[in-house]
């Protein structure tokens, strides 16, 4: 399959909202949210367009790369393409491209919670894991037990 690496215009910004979206699934790991997008538009839809990086496939979104820094990159990745060997030979080969233009910062950091494929090729590539970060979920279809909080009025 061909990927192509590419930014996205400003009128695919909505769809692409809607992919990340359709990403979170309960009992997958847990990918950057579709607020983080949000958090990153308040500058405005330029400065958004221009920090992502897509990879595509017949015109359908594969994964998303949110560049946050010159050294940093936070990935998502379709669940379904969660083993995709060439994926993730695409995605390893672009973002390790200096030509490329991704990442230019000398130490380069790739956050990605989600991608068998993709985090398996990078570890082979010599990529090593850095500090853990572990999210918390809790479902909350029952009422929470425990100490109601305390309300203390306090003057200045």
């Amino acid at each position: 399959m061909r990927f192509e690496l590419l930014t996205p215009t400003l009128d695919q910004l909505d769809a692409l909202v809607a992919d990340v979206s359709s990403w979170q699934q309960d009992g997958l790991p847990i990918q950057w949210h579709p607020g983080d997008l949000g958090w990153q538009w308040r500058f405005g839809s330029i400065t958004l367009a221009e920090s992502l990086r897509l990879w595509t496939a017949d015109d359908t979104t594969m994964a998303i790369g949110f560049v946050d820094e010159a050294s940093l990159i936070s990935m998502a990745i379709a669940p379904s393409a969660d083993h995709d060997e060439e994926l993730a030979q695409a995605l390893v080969r672009d973002l390790e491209d200096r030509a490329a233009g991704i990442l230019a910062a000398h130490k380069l950091i790739v956050e990605a919670r989600f991608g068998t494929a993709f985090r398996s090729l990078l570890h082979s590539h010599g990529w090593v894991d850095d500090d853990p970060w572990t999210p918390l979920v809790r479902h909350l279809s029952h009422p929470v037990s425990g100490n109601a909080p305390r309300v203390k009025i306090v003057g200045p």
